[in-house]
């Protein structure tokens, strides 16, 4: 098992979910690696963690520690995580955008420079 595979979870795999989602993220592995996974259950939760991120960006669902706005040069505006560069020339929504899947957008900065809410700030929100 390689970083290589793991960062290739974020960014090839399509979208499943259910039954399709656990079938995908064990095809991902040979039976060498899937072995070792079931033997070190924190390197199983960290494979399974990457995956469910990548299935998620893929969705164009931001993670819930994506709380900055910033400009990707690619993809323009973009949720990132604290601490991100204001300005970046390529961003984890690339393979999004190149592979015309969603992105999904902070809300303008206003005049008064408000920060713009992360969208999970609205999830229980009625209207």
């Amino acid at each position: 098992m390689t970083l290589e595979t793991l960062s290739e979870l974020f960014t090839t795999t399509p979208q499943a979910t259910g039954a399709d989602a656990a079938a995908a993220f064990r095809g991902q592995w040979t039976a060498r690696e899937w072995a070792k996974l079931q033997a070190e259950p924190d390197l199983m939760a960290a494979a399974r963690l990457a995956f469910d991120l990548g299935q998620e960006r893929r969705a164009g669902i931001a993670p819930d520690h994506y709380r900055a706005a910033i400009t990707c040069e690619a993809c323009g505006p973009v949720w990132a995580w604290a601490g991100a560069p204001a300005i970046v020339q390529g961003c984890p929504w690339c393979a999004n955008r190149a592979d015309g899947l969603p992105i999904p957008r902070p809300a303008p900065i206003t005049a008064a420079g408000a920060i713009p809410a992360h969208p999970a700030a609205f999830e229980d929100t009625e209207l």
